[in-house]
């Protein structure tokens, strides 16, 4: 029978030091573990160690619990903040400039879903191909004074392709999709205005920067397509008959949602 905590003691140890008798020696007991005390919940959903900021309207203003060592400028607005402010951005702080300048690394995300709670978080992968990945994050957050005290399910999308990724990101797609995805469903779901690092891709200043690229999801769907004898008549014709929002006034690929696009595409590549 195991001896409870409180009953734990030093046990003695004896050592023989030279000659003579065998001095003890008798070693300190190990602390116990205990959770902080303060990191609980009150009746309102809100974490009792926290000094929370709210809204006008009663509900938290979570954008305020970012801290500032997990806010970076926008390196991609470079110009247009040190023309506003008339410093460089290397003598600038994030708390000096506007919010729209803004970005919010990972670990804040992170730390600000942590602070609200959540009781699951999952992820499925809505397409998935060589040049381009689609991942849909969906959380569900623990009940709290905003959601009435009940739980509620909240999900996003995010896509990374070969043209919207920074170099060495370009191996990881699956990876930087699904940063992607849990970034904005956090930001969505928590209204907070200011973007994650991770949803900023490369900034294209060449003269064909508007042109489709091979891992357009546009590109791709137009692709399969061709590939599978589907013509855009037909797949229009489909999509009214399966009471697709919108479908009846699609004229082209150019005119179906993004997300539609990922669904279709990973139905026709099933033909």
């Amino acid at each position: 029978m195991s001896k409870k905590p409180e009953d734990q003691q030093a046990t003695p140890q004896a050592v023989m030091i030279g000659e003579g008798n065998p001095v003890v020696i008798v070693e300190e007991p190990k602390p116990l573990c205990v959770p902080p005390t303060s990191f609980k919940r009150n009746e309102y959903g809100l974490l009792t160690n926290v000094n929370y900021s709210f809204n006008a309207d009663g509900t938290v203003n979570w954008r305020k619990l970012i801290r500032q060592e997990n806010l970076v400028i926008n390196k991609s607005r470079k110009d247009e903040v040190e023309k506003k402010y008339g410093k460089t951005i290397n003598e600038l702080a994030p708390a000096e400039i506007d919010d729209s300048y803004l970005l919010i690394l990972l670990a804040g995300i992170k730390e600000v879903a942590q602070i609200r709670g959540f009781r699951d978080c999952s992820y499925s992968v809505v397409n998935a191909a060589k040049d381009y990945v689609a991942v849909k994050c969906r959380i569900e957050w623990s009940p709290n004074y905003e959601t009435n005290n009940e739980p509620v399910c909240f999900e996003s999308l995010a896509d990374a392709t070969l043209d919207n990724t920074f170099s060495f990101a370009k191996n990881f797609l699956m990876a930087i999709a699904e940063n992607r995805a849990f970034v904005r469903t956090v930001r969505n779901f928590l209204k907070v205005h200011v973007l994650g690092a991770d949803e900023i891709g490369p900034t294209k200043g060449n003269a064909d920067a508007n042109e489709p690229s091979a891992s357009d999801p546009k590109t791709l769907l137009g692709n399969v397509m061709t590939s599978k004898k589907v013509s855009f008549e037909y797949l229009k014709k489909k999509m009214i008959e399966e009471k697709c929002e919108g479908a009846d006034s699609w004229t082209c690929v150019d005119d179906i949602p993004k997300l539609k696009i990922f669904e279709l595409i990973n139905r026709l590549s099933k033909i």
